[in-house]
């Protein structure tokens, strides 16, 4: 995962419901190997999150 992908994209994917991937999310976050990129406001007045893998060569 080298480009940001929006937590949409994943639960389209994945096909898991919205709230296992924000859980899943959460944890990655605090175990730094995601971070979040960026935060983007849906037309319905949603925030969806876009996360970045962290990568160490």
């Amino acid at each position: 995962m080298n480009k940001p992908k929006s937590v949409i994209d994943i639960v389209r994917e994945c096909k898991i419901p919205i709230s296992s991937v924000y859980r899943r999310v959460r944890q990655l976050e605090k175990a730094r190997l995601v971070i979040i990129h960026t935060t983007i406001i849906s037309e319905d007045g949603k925030n969806i999150i876009c996360i970045r893998a962290i990568l160490n060569p």
